[in-house]
This record gives C-alpha cells, structure tokens and sequence, in this order.
C-alpha cells in the first residue's frame, strides 16, 4: 500500500484489509494490564479506508455548490457536513464529511470511489477557477472517541459536524456515540500524536467506527452502490447531509421532488447477521423470495455483522428476512 500514514502504521505492526481498513493493531502495554471489562479508556481508530480530495481555487465554493447536496455557503472553519454527490437522475455517486479550511474544502469519503468522485466534479470543474486534487497521501484520518485532552488537541464542538481547526488539525465532531470526533491533520503531526493518544485510548480496527456509524445512521456509498440510491433511500435527508433551500444542483430537481411530492415507502432499517462476514453493500434483502431491500453499509462487531439497509415498509417488523446470496437470516434491531 502506498499511503504513507498507512505505511507508518504497519511499520507499528498495524494490519489491514483489501479495502485499506485496519485489521488488528497490536495492544500498548498501557493496556496489556488492564481488565478486559474495563471501558474506561477512550477509543482510537485509523480511519484508513478513506482518501481525501482537496477542492481549492477561487471558484471552488461556486463548483460544489452546483453539484453537491448539502449548503455549501453554511460551511466555514466552525461547520463541516455529510453531503452528497448525485447524477441527474439524483442517484447518489458518493458520501462524504466536508470541511472547510479557508478558502480550501476537504472531501473525506471511501477511498475505493475517491478516483470516480474526482473524475466526476473534474467534468464541470473545466468551468470554474479550481483546482481538485487527492491528497490522502499527505493526511491521516483518525476517528477518536472521546478527544482525549492531554493529547493538546482542538477541543471538539457540541453540535454534529462542528469544526475546529487548530496548527493544521481540524477536529470535527461526529454524531458517533461517546463525544467522538474525526480528526485529520499532516501524516507526520500524527506520528507524533499516535503515542501520546495511545496512552488514553485504546487503538480498534477500522470496523470498531463503522460499526458506531451504523448504529448512528449514518450512510455511505461503496464501488458496489454507486448510483444505486436516492437519498432519501439510505437516511441522507435525515443524517443532515441534504439542504432543500440552497438553489439548484445535479440532481435537484429528482431529490426535491422525491422529498416533497413522493409518497416514501422504503426507509432506513437497522439488523445484524451473525458471523463477521458475507455482508456486501448492494447485496438485497429478501422476504418470502422477493427483494424488500438493499444494504447500504455492512461491519462486524464481536462476532456478528451490524447492517445499515434500505428496507420496504412491508417489511418492517418481519422476523423472516435474509440475504439473497447466502440465505443468512437478518434480525432486525431497533
């Protein structure tokens, strides 16, 4: 992997994934004593399966305003958003947490559509005085719960998706359980900060956060899913990331009529299935043979896998779903 935090972080004895996600992460020995029962500790996450597009010039508010779903004139160094990218048809093509820097805007979302979301904003950037760039390879992404203080960090905001940048770090509060926050700064100022973090809190696999995610609702488009949904079908409009007084952009007109003339009959639902594995975004849900759904995003947690779906009304409340490709049964939790 050529990612230079990533690189840093095997050479500590950090494992990953296919998707760029952390695996396993040896234990400090501040926690090698510590009983297995004890919560105590705060918790810290690489957050490797994301990249990072940077959106700078002096039209680059004016481009992604014209192209994303959340108000990007709301945005300063106090306020980031979830947002959305979507095609005319209002499908969405990706999900992200931006922020602002400035005059600079800062895109965190799954690496493996990074390349297709840049392809994508750079088909109407030809028109703007702006520059789109992937900057993971300068960037860590490290998801904390709680902000630990003796780390001398930018205290993190109340409200969800208020900001705080500080020296080059921005922490940006994360509806995330337990104060958690995202915070992203130089890949060599978080080499620095990685041992005074890991003596407050505990280093979890990538999965810990996604699965905290899904317990949040928050949503996420993967390879699997792009122009798969609507946002009102994976919970967008509801986790704050779509504005419905900010003017037109690519989709508008299908997303608005969706949110105000459609009569919504599927909604986000929540379940697990047991085993950590055969879980795929994109893959549908069934009930009585017929597909009720879709999953948005899939993680496993303590030996099961927790589900973020799409799910038909017909079908809330059913204790007979499962999943089209291995028939695994799907609960669904509350």
């Amino acid at each position: 992997m050529g990612n230079r935090w990533i690189q840093w972080l095997q050479e500590q004895g950090g494992q990953f994934g296919a998707r760029g996600e952390l695996t396993e992460f040896p234990v400090s020995e501040q926690h090698t004593d510590k009983d297995a029962t004890d919560t105590t500790d705060g918790h810290i996450v690489p957050l490797t399966d994301l990249g990072v597009i940077k959106v700078s010039g002096r039209d680059a508010a004016k481009l992604l305003q014209g192209q994303l779903t959340c108000d990007i004139h709301k945005l300063d160094d106090q306020q980031a958003s979830l947002g959305g990218l979507c095609d005319p048809k209002g499908r969405l093509h990706s999900i992200f947490v931006i922020f602002r820097r400035q005059d600079d805007f800062y895109l965190l979302l799954p690496s493996e559509i990074l390349t297709h979301t840049l392809t994508t904003l750079k088909k109407y950037a030809v028109f703007y005085q702006t520059d789109l760039s992937d900057v993971t390879d300068e960037l860590a992404v490290i998801g904390l719960a709680p902000v630990p203080e003796s780390a001398g960090l930018p205290r993190r905001p109340e409200a969800a998706f208020g900001s705080h940048t500080r020296d080059d770090i921005s922490v940006i509060a994360s509806p995330v359980s337990g104060q958690a926050a995202i915070l992203v700064c130089p890949v060599g100022k978080a080499q620095e900060l990685w041992p005074l973090m890991c003596k407050v809190a505990k280093p979890e696999a990538t999965a810990w956060w996604q699965a905290r995610e899904i317990e949040a609702g928050i949503p996420a488009i993967y390879g699997q899913t792009v122009g798969l949904f609507l946002p009102a079908f994976v919970g967008l409009e509801d986790a704050g990331g779509v504005s419905f007084d900010k003017g037109c952009y690519t989709g508008q007109e299908i997303v608005a009529r969706m949110h105000y003339r459609g009569k919504l009959k599927t909604h986000v639902a929540r379940g697990k299935i047991s085993g950590a594995t055969g879980a795929e975004p994109g893959a549908k849900v069934m009930l009585d043979d017929k597909s009720v759904g879709e999953i948005i995003r899939a993680a496993p947690c303590d030996g099961e896998t927790l589900l973020l779906m799409t799910l038909a009304d017909k079908a809330s409340g059913s204790d007979s779903l499962t999943l089209e490709e291995t028939s695994e049964p799907v609960t669904l939790l509350q």
